[in-house]
């Protein structure tokens, strides 16, 4: 039957998917999505989406979908009520608090919680109530790394500096793909039309990748020359004789260091070793291509540099975080129009932070391995030994916005040890691979078009600073799926702790309570959030000029916030007397290892068999990881493979091949492409999907590449594991 027009509503939202936040429009009908489009008159994205965004409503209606709770008895998921889900998870937890540590109860949190920030507030509230410490997250798996590096040079690794794009002349691309991923940490839509402005002015953009990207296919198209391959896992000696070029040359900003920065002589001795010449023959890069880049970016007014997964992920991933930080300061590239920016906006994310005891690191370390602790979080590649330990191991896990039988290293080791809970609980919209190999029980969750949004821990990540907020664009049903902070609140008080393990804010939450039947909601942070922010900033909502209120904004829904701001380094910096403090003890430990990599980093990789390559990962524009190929149209995944290779083992395109390592080995189609360097690999992450409740994503399943990743040798600061450039042997099946 064709609806009227007048029973179809029209609702403009942001994209939650990313932190691109592209504007989108639905129809809906009778609280149901009928179709989403782009949003042209969306002040940023002006029109652009990607698919992703589009397939929201395919989510939301998806016939796989979770709509009430599940509880597993015997091999079979039985739908229960919410009353008895909740009450019997809360038996068992009291159990196991009452035989155990709290810290016997643990939480791993996915990416998606990252993009709600009542998802992730009430998931540290939620363990801070049971007083565990056993909080893990997707960031160990993606950027810890950068946000270790931020609190060494910065001092609270919420201060992450971004490009200033539409002032930017010259660009370094280092490991990232933002015409699949926009820029992942970064908030900008439409990102790849925005960089093509640095080309319309007449600015350059350079691409170093193993893998012709597809950034790398637009952006390099009239200058092909300006992509340029590199051997995986060697980024850091590039980035480092970069480095040591810079002060080779004279080419440092000796004004910017004087004034902002301390131990330059040291940071200068500590990477003699790493010239150019001598790191050529590794990256498989001329060294006079290496000094090249190094020269335009130092002398270019409006440089920047920009890495992520490819960055994030190889051996030295906090070096690489690191270096890209140092080469912007010493070159003056911090804090300048064109260069890297403090992102401005209402309120400061790392201020509040600081207020709240978030930002640290270091101050805790996990009891496997010894790791730092990186914004409150373990990293998760610990998890299964944690499971596993003789001696007060993890009896609970929860598990939302994540799914980490896909997302961990060595996900085999991590199957074994989930099989050992004594209870976990997922809370998902789909029975996805976690919970099909591990869940006790699933509880349903609102989709992001079932939930407010105001992306508050990305306000300062913004490459044209603005805040946002909008409703809900459809309502769930009252026994329907509910959102993750309404699910942990009330376990938190049948289990009769402390709201956030703090007792005066329990009692407000007891009073409200008893008003609302709700406590103390995620808008009511909000409106904190913004009082204080606000107040921090020396400014009254609704008194001072330029400030906004809960309601202001909500009436609003979208508010810039004028261009970045420059020169406010002394400002933003919380470090003792406001200098970055180029060499800590960590990273000087950290640079003499990988000195003592350099002289043997050749001679390993000549060495290698025809058999052996590197395998790279990365994304898809389809999907997100691993949750959106049930909505999308994917194609089977292939391992993209150069042709020279292919003829050298007698592989031939589609050929089903045997990728395999130490821990495991997966059977996948080949794909022939001179868009991958010779020696290497190239397979995307977030598959591996033989689940029956999944129908659509079973059809096109693909392979769980971390069937081949180590969860053992973590970079000592990040806890980051290698999940690219590893070795693997290719066989002919």
């Amino acid at each position: 039957m064709k609806l009227s027009s007048k029973s179809v509503e029209e609702k403009h939202f942001a994209c939650s998917l990313c932190n691109a936040e592209c504007g989108l429009v639905a129809e809906v009908s009778n609280n149901t999505v009928i179709s989403i489009k782009s949003d042209r008159k969306h002040p940023l994205s002006r029109g652009y989406c990607c698919p992703k965004g589009l397939a929201l409503a395919k989510v939301t209606n998806d016939p796989d979908r979770v709509h009430t709770p599940l509880k597993r008895v015997g091999s079979v998921f039985q739908p229960i009520s919410w009353k008895q889900a909740i009450r019997e998870i809360a038996a068992q937890l009291k159990d196991i608090l009452a035989k155990d540590s709290p810290h016997s109860i643990a939480y791993y949190y996915g990416t998606n919680a990252a993009h709600h920030f009542e998802h992730a507030t009430y998931v540290k509230g939620f363990m801070a109530s049971l007083g565990s410490q056993s909080v893990y997250s997707a960031d160990s798996v993606d950027s810890n790394n950068k946000f270790v590096a931020q609190n060494l040079l910065y001092g609270n690794s919420a201060i992450m500096p971004l490009p200033d794009l539409p002032r930017t002349r010259f660009l370094l691309l280092v490991g990232t793909n933002p015409g699949v991923s926009n820029l992942s940490l970064v908030t900008c839509a439409n990102v790849m039309k925005v960089m093509r402005g640095i080309l319309d002015r007449g600015g350059e953009i350079y691409v170093i990748d193993p893998r012709r990207t597809e950034t790398a296919k637009i952006l390099t198209k009239s200058t092909p020359d300006h992509y340029i391959p590199i051997w995986p896992n060697t980024d850091v000696f590039l980035l480092l004789a970069m480095i040591n070029h810079i002060f080779r040359a004279g080419l440092e900003d000796e004004a910017f260091l004087a004034q902002h920065a301390l131990q330059v002589g040291e940071l200068r001795e500590l990477v003699r070793d790493f010239t150019p010449e001598q790191v050529s023959p590794i990256c498989k890069i001329p060294a006079t291509q290496i000094c090249s880049l190094a020269e335009k970016f130092a002398k270019t007014d409006g440089a920047a540099i920009y890495g992520r997964l490819g960055t994030s992920l190889s051996t030295f991933n906090t070096l690489n975080a690191w270096a890209i930080e140092v080469l912007h300061v010493i070159a003056g590239k911090l804090d300048r129009p064109g260069g890297v920016v403090f992102g401005k906006n209402l309120i400061s994310i790392p201020k509040l932070g600081r207020l709240v005891g978030t930002g640290e690191f270091g101050t805790k370390h996990s009891r496997v391995g010894h790791f730092p602790v990186v914004m409150g979080d373990l990293p998760v590649g610990t998890l299964a030994r944690e499971i596993l330990a003789p001696v007060h191991p993890i009896r609970a896990l929860f598990v939302s916005g994540g799914n980490p039988i896909l997302a961990a290293p060595n996900s085999g080791e991590l199957g074994q040890a989930l099989s050992r809970l004594e209870l976990c609980v997922v809370l998902d919209f789909y029975v996805n691979e976690t919970a099909l190999a591990a869940a006790h029980y699933i509880l349903p969750v609102t989709t992001p078009l079932e939930r407010d949004y105001l992306p508050l821990f990305l306000l300062n990540y913004q490459v044209f600073p603005h805040i946002e907020y909008h409703e809900a664009v459809v309502q769930s049903k009252h026994t329907g799926p509910k959102e993750e902070w309404e699910i942990l609140s009330t376990l938190s008080r049948l289990l009769h702790r402390p709201f956030f393990g703090i007792l005066p804010l329990e009692i407000i939450n007891r009073c409200l309570f008893l008003v609302n039947r709700q406590g103390v909601t995620p808008n009511l942070f909000l409106r904190g959030f913004l009082l204080l922010g606000q107040l921090l900033e020396r400014k009254i909502p609704g008194l001072s000029s330029g400030t906004l209120t809960f309601q202001q904004l909500k009436r609003r829904g979208y508010v810039p916030q004028g261009r970045q701001d420059y020169g406010v380094i002394k400002k933003v910096l919380q470090t003792p007397g406001k200098k970055i403090k180029l060499i800590s003890p960590v990273i000087r430990e950290q640079l003499l290892k990988c000195t003592e990599h350099l002289f043997t980093e050749y001679q390993i990789n000549q060495m290698a068999k025809p058999s052996h390559f590197l395998l790279v990962e990365g994304r898809s524009i389809n999907t997100l990881n691993s949750w959106m190929h049930n909505a999308t149209t994917p194609r089977e995944p292939s391992l993209w493979m150069n042709p020279l290779d292919g003829e050298a083992l007698n592989i031939s395109e589609g050929d089903i091949v045997i990728v395999k390592t130490s821990r495991g080995e997966i059977n996948v189609p080949t794909h022939l492409t001179s868009d991958i360097i010779e020696g290497v690999v190239y397979y995307p992450h977030g598959w591996g999907h033989h689940n029956p409740f999944l129908s659509r994503a079973a059809f096109f399943h693909g392979e769980n590449v971390n069937l081949l990743t180590d969860s053992i040798a973590l970079d000592p600061l990040s806890g980051i594991p290698q999940l690219t450039g590893m070795q693997v042997i290719i066989e002919k099946q």
